[in-house]
């Protein structure tokens, strides 16, 4: 085989493995960057269900305050007159 072949051949062959570095590089960041994307969907969900939680146990207190207050003014009312 020619010198100049086997250089040629030598050339092709890391240039295809630097590319194919390249590209796999940008293939698993690209990967990694979905995975990232799809946890924080899940815990941006979670947090929202969380919050609905809160939101459920602060209306009922609002709920409860208020008939808190309802019979207080009922109390007091015949006082303040």
């Amino acid at each position: 085989m020619d010198p100049t072949t086997v250089f040629v051949v030598a050339i092709i062959s890391a240039t295809v493995t630097i590319v194919s570095l390249v590209l796999s590089i940008f293939g698993s960041a690209w990967l990694n960057q979905r995975n990232n994307e799809r946890l924080f969907e899940s815990l941006k969900n979670e947090i929202k269900a969380e919050i609905q939680k809160l939101d459920v146990k602060i209306d009922a207190l609002d709920v409860r305050v208020s008939r808190i207050e309802r019979q207080l003014e009922q109390l007091f009312r015949p006082t303040m007159k």
